[in-house]
């Protein structure tokens, strides 16, 4: 993500979070909580000062301030899912952010960054059974950040809320332990694939994962992704939990991953990786009242042999009420892959 994006919105932008209000999750004390990231927000108007090039069918994409006919005069594209990958793979090559929207974006995004796989290392982390319809690739370098949102409901503007928030929005700090990074100069970015959605409710959630590869002196293939995992609460149903599972193939080699059980900044977490299995399987659960209104986690481990595997991140949000409790969920299953190019 570019700073100076960042930097567009600071109010959406921030990483601090903000206070809780309340502190009971039941039906007559609900959680209320503004954790800055600005999912909850709306985050269209960092557009407006973007200029727009919009390709593939206009007329299905939403208005917009300000928008351009010429690519070199163009700050960010926004896209159909039928647009010509060529020219989505041209805006790629000169740093602009490409937006897609429909019901084949992912598709679309793959393919689009298949194209530019010989100058560009990216990851990405699909979802499958819910429905993905706003996606983005924004290039940094030699990198590629990608965006995948899922149409919960919750959006106002399900096109430009999320792309809005892929150019300044922010995950809080962790608040669980993360242990210094170990040979970090040897190992290279790939950049961030991040998931995200708004429930119809309100309740938002998005996990965020950071790739890098080994490139040090040592004949290995390895792969090292460490997620940040975020949940926040609105009206009476308070976080319940976050759950973040990826399992490597069976000849990979799981070699570390973190972080061990423990309880820190009110957030309880429980881990059942298995070195055995090639698996990381990591839960977030709040602790005290403040983390039921928001709470950040973060994990991640280092493969050897991969550089892809299966995901499952899900989060839950629940209401205790007198008489009777339910829950909200977010999230799914899906692949994970990160690209290297030579």
């Amino acid at each position: 993500m570019n700073l100076d994006r960042r930097a567009a919105l600071a109010g959406v932008g921030s990483a601090v979070f903000g206070a809780l209000a309340g502190c009971s999750a039941t039906a007559t004390g609900p959680p209320s909580v503004d954790p800055h990231t600005g999912l909850d927000r709306d985050t269209a108007s960092a557009l407006d000062d973007e200029r727009v090039l919009m390709v593939g069918d206009a007329t299905s994409l939403p208005d917009l301030p300000r928008t351009v006919t010429d690519r070199d005069e163009a700050t960010l594209v926004l896209a159909t899912a039928d647009a010509p990958t060529a020219t989505l793979a041209a805006a790629l090559r000169a740093g602009r952010p490409v937006a897609i929207t429909g019901g084949d974006a992912p598709e679309a995004l793959a393919a689009l960054l298949g194209t530019v796989g010989d100058t560009h290392h990216y990851g990405i982390e699909t979802i499958a059974a819910h429905p993905v319809e706003t996606v983005v690739a924004d290039p940094n370098g030699d990198t590629i950040d990608t965006y995948q949102f899922v149409r919960e409901g919750g959006w106002d503007d399900p096109v430009l809320d999320p792309v809005g928030w892929a150019l300044t929005g922010r995950l809080p700090e962790p608040d669980t332990f993360v242990p210094e990074r170990r040979g970090g100069r040897e190992y290279a970015p790939l950049g961030t694939a991040t998931i995200a959605g708004r429930l119809p409710t309100g309740e938002t959630y998005a996990a965020q994962t950071v790739g890098s590869r080994y490139v040090g002196n040592l004949v290995s293939q390895s792969l090292r992704v460490r997620t940040t995992v975020h949940a926040a609460a609105t009206g009476g149903y308070a976080v319940a939990d976050a759950r973040r599972v990826a399992d490597c193939a069976n000849d990979a080699q799981l070699s570390r991953w973190f972080p061990n059980p423990h309880q820190q900044g009110g957030v309880e977490v429980s881990n059942y990786s298995s070195s055995v299995a090639e698996r990381l399987d990591v839960t977030f659960a709040p602790a005290s009242d403040r983390a039921r209104g928001a709470l950040t986690g973060s994990c991640g481990l280092t493969a050897e042999g991969t550089f892809a595997y299966d995901h499952r991140t899900r989060w839950s949000w629940e209401r205790n009420g007198v008489f009777d409790s339910d829950g909200h969920y977010g999230g799914g299953v899906g692949r994970g892959t990160w690209h290297v190019h030579e």
